[in-house]
């Protein structure tokens, strides 16, 4: 591998090689067939940028052709704890999707989440 030219902002090698290791691996999430922290940690940046939420950097990766990467996306974005962390702070969007602050349980009550 070389490196890039300067001024380029390489993609970070995990997202270069998570699709491989997932569709290799066979399992349900990242570490295993449990849902755990790594899934926590890692759905938030590259399950959005699988599903096209972020920038064209899933058509650089293909991230398409690995299908069962794709499931991960989708069966972690199903979630309810999921959506409704992708809100906590979201500023944009919908009015009715928004949730400038959040500070009880409560907060959920007057946001469209599901």
């Amino acid at each position: 591998m070389t490196a890039p030219p300067r001024g380029v902002n390489p993609i970070p090698p995990l997202a270069r090689l998570l699709p491989q290791s997932v569709d290799r691996a066979r399992h349900q999430y990242l570490a295993g067939d449990d849902y755990t922290l790594a899934d926590i940690a890692t759905w938030p940046w590259y399950g959005a940028l699988v599903k096209g939420l972020l920038y064209e950097g899933g058509e650089f990766l293909d991230v398409n052709s690995y299908h069962h990467v794709m499931r991960w996306a989708d069966e972690i974005g199903e979630r309810p704890a999921a959506k409704r962390g992708r809100l906590v702070n979201r500023v944009w969007g919908d009015d009715d999707k928004q949730m400038k602050e959040r500070h009880s349980a409560s907060d959920f009550d007057s946001v469209n989440w599901q």
